[in-house]
């Protein structure tokens, strides 16, 4: 099964790249998603994010960003796909 690539920014800490990929996650897969920390820290986010698409969403995110560059970010995962996890590397 093949899934596009979805960059979601560079960050310099690996919480708020986890966090970025939890609520890029949320807003393509829904609340039944894997995610990294507890559903009930993203109530606010849950709110914003109905009012925006999937790719008005991820531009938000982006814009959020610790300020990397494309691809430079030390938590590739979140730079490389959205599906994986930001410690793990995907899978061919």
């Amino acid at each position: 099964m093949l899934h596009d690539a979805v960059y979601l920014g560079g960050y310099d800490m690996e919480e708020k790249a986890a966090r970025a990929y939890d609520l890029a996650a949320l807003k393509y897969w829904g609340s039944s998603t894997h995610i990294n920390f507890p559903l009930e820290d993203y109530q606010m986010q849950l709110e914003e994010m109905q009012h925006m698409s999937r790719q008005e969403y991820v531009a938000h995110l982006r814009r959020k960003r610790s300020g990397f560059s494309r691809r430079t970010s030390i938590y590739r995962g979140v730079t490389r796909f959205l599906w994986f996890c930001y410690s793990f590397p995907p899978l061919n």
